[in-house]
């Protein structure tokens, strides 16, 4: 795949996002789509959601279904490098599941056949959450 494809359905997967728009970001990704998360209890790799389904549902918690508490992004930068992606930003979120939360981040996206396949989220803490 080309640097340019690869940035292309990555493309399309942040705008799908941005417009809230939960079909249109699942089209972006593969059948057995893997989202390692920056939590969870499961070392050394954190908390792992696998399949359309799985990830649909994920998304739709942690993003769609508590706007108040939904993370929000910023300082966004894209590398391509092939079939990977790093994508550098910060992230703010003032409640929910992970409390407050002021982190930078990294996330390394994969990318197959037209269609991203892994999403492997990063944070350095800028600000621990609470509790």
């Amino acid at each position: 795949m080309t640097e340019s494809a690869s940035l292309q359905v990555f493309k399309s997967f942040a705008n799908a996002f941005a417009r809230k728009d939960l079909d249109a970001m699942m089209a972006c990704l593969s059948d057995d789509f893997v989202w390692t998360l920056p939590d969870g209890t499961a070392d050394p790799t954190g908390r792992e959601v696998r399949g359309h389904a799985a990830v649909r549902e994920a998304f739709r918690q942690r993003f769609f279904d508590h706007p108040a508490t939904a993370p929000a992004f910023s300082d966004i930068g894209v590398e391509v490098l092939g079939d990977v992606l790093l994508v550098r930003y910060r992230v703010c979120a003032s409640g929910g599941a992970t409390g407050k939360v002021d982190a930078c981040g990294i996330e390394i996206y994969r990318v197959k056949e037209g269609k991203l396949t892994h999403k492997d989220v990063y944070w350095k803490q800028v600000a621990w959450p609470e509790g």
